[in-house]
């Protein structure tokens, strides 16, 4: 993955990016320049950002299955569209 600022959180795993979604993070920017992995990009200005991923990688995501999952979809579809 190549580099991006400091005020940018990274990430290629679509569920980690619904789930910021989810918890009510703004919609991230996609970074299509890979064409063999799309890349979120969040803005990471504050703490609970990484407290949120934090909860991810380690099992204790909580929130909204249903809207979680709307979420997801959404995001597939945007890959799928190129935006």
């Amino acid at each position: 993955m190549k580099n991006y600022p400091d005020d940018i959180y990274p990430t290629p795993i679509t569920p980690l990016a619904a789930y910021l979604i989810t918890l009510g993070f703004k919609q991230p920017e996609m970074d299509f320049s890979n064409p063999s992995q799309v890349v979120f990009l969040f803005k990471n200005d504050t703490k609970a950002l990484e407290e949120a991923v934090f909860a991810y990688r380690t099992a204790k995501a909580e929130g909204n299955i249903v809207l979680f999952y709307e979420n997801y979809k959404k995001l597939l579809d945007r890959i799928n569209r190129g935006y």
